[in-house]
């Protein structure tokens, strides 16, 4: 099997298994689907350290003991260094060698020849019963693996930036738990959307649309479009949910302390020193007329700015409504303010 063949079967197999793009952990694939063929001169590999492809040249027959799964656990061992760099990659950046050698060793069991895959055991594995149909190393067939391989390696890629395979698969099924697990990977560099089918709780009017996903309340999650903010399984029935990576993002929180203070002008500087952001407040504030407060959440939408006593409970509150809401008002209390830069309802 050609050098090309293997490195495109490796990574790409690799890509998928890891669930990664990471160019790095692709090039340690890479090099490991060349490993197999340390035992020939005549290689890519052996050309490049021929010494050592001489010296095993000599001594063991091609696609022996370098195709064998004692190589691979012996890679494996050698590799455990790489557990030490790159603290949040260590494990694929361990795996990856020996993985693709294993892959290249096992794409080559589809050879006329086999490998000895159980070495030091002499039987040759070799899959497939009909000796026509295995690959012969340049021929039309081998072509077509190559390129078939190569798609899928673009498919790859294309799964990886959609949040892997199981956010793919979930968004198969149209479940809440594939939209947040896309939101616990991305939640906090990317906007989420979210693709709604569904009805209001209030009076079963249909929903369908994009929402913006502001965040969780407990186990429910907090979506906003252009008319309102709803909560799932609360105010929104939702029959099929779907997320969406949107544009990169800087989403930070901030604590506001108040201790009698003017609520607009605390929250007026935190508007004007973050333009073009949406900023959603969640916390509780001790005011002195709650009966002024006036609630800006339409019938059927996710309530949330609410009173408790002299007690405002603000939960995922845009700040414009609090603004509105509580202008006039001083309080006591803490917020924390998620800001998310740009604002979604401008920037897509």
């Amino acid at each position: 099997m050609m050098a090309v063949t293997h490195a495109a079967i490796s990574i790409s197999c690799c890509s998928l298994a890891l669930g990664t793009t990471n160019p790095t952990i692709l090039a340690l694939a890479l090099i490991g689907s060349q490993l197999p063929d340390a035992d020939n001169t005549k290689s890519l590999i052996g050309k490049s350290i021929y010494p050592i492809a001489a010296w095993i040249e000599e001594r063991y027959p091609h696609r022996t003991i370098t195709h064998s799964l004692l190589a691979t656990i012996a890679i494996s061992i050698f590799c455990l260094p790489l557990l030490f760099f790159l603290w949040e990659m260590q494990v694929k950046f361990w795996l990856v060698i020996p993985l693709s050698h294993l892959f290249a060793c096992l794409a080559d069991t589809c050879t006329k020849e086999g490998v000895g895959l159980l070495w030091p055991n002499t039987v040759r594995c070799i899959y497939g019963f009909n000796p026509n149909l295995r690959l012969a190393t340049g021929s039309k067939a081998e072509f077509w693996v190559l390129g078939f391989f190569v798609a899928l390696f673009i498919l790859s890629i294309n799964i990886q930036s959609s949040g892997g395979i199981m956010i793919e698969f979930n968004k198969v099924l149209g479940i809440q738990d594939g939209v947040e697990q896309l939101y616990d990977k991305y939640g906090n560099t990317n906007h989420i959307w979210v693709n709604v089918n569904g009805v209001k709780a209030s009076d079963r009017s249909p929903i369908n649309g994009q929402f913006f996903l502001v965040g969780q309340n407990g186990q429910q999650l907090i979506l906003q479009n252009q008319i309102g903010i709803y909560e799932t399984e609360k105010t929104l029935i939702a029959k099929r949910l779907v997320g969406e990576i949107g544009n990169q993002a800087n989403i930070s929180e901030q604590p506001l302390m108040f201790n009698d203070d003017g609520i607009i002008d605390i929250l007026g500087r935190l508007y004007y020193a973050h333009p073009n952001s949406a900023i959603y407040l969640t916390g509780e504030l001790q005011i002195d007329a709650p009966e002024e407060v006036v609630n800006f959440s339409e019938p059927g939408e996710f309530e949330a700015i609410s009173k408790q006593g002299k007690a405002i409970i603000l939960r995922h509150a845009i700040l414009e409504d609090v603004l509105m809401s509580l202008h006039d008002q001083f309080g006591y209390g803490i917020l924390t303010a998620k800001i998310i830069t740009p604002n979604p309802f401008i920037s897509e």
